[in-house]
């Protein structure tokens, strides 16, 4: 378990972890609103289902792309 600051929290960092079979906790800032809003919604949903479902052991990575 890789824990960072806020400066070590990019995309690079994480590949990093990763790539050599670790897992990472990475804080989100307020200047990442979206991704902030993303995370605070998805644990909001957990809570209102109890959490179940919820497959800790299995993470996701969404890019997305600005609308030009």
């Amino acid at each position: 378990m890789i824990t960072a600051d806020a400066l070590n929290t990019q995309k690079n960092s994480a590949k990093v972890v990763v790539d050599k079979g670790a897992d990472y906790l990475f804080p989100v800032k307020e200047n990442h609103p979206g991704l902030l809003d993303d995370i605070k919604l998805l644990f909001q949903e957990a809570d209102d289902q109890g959490f179940k479902g919820i497959d800790a052991m299995h993470t996701e990575t969404v890019e997305k792309k600005a609308v030009a």
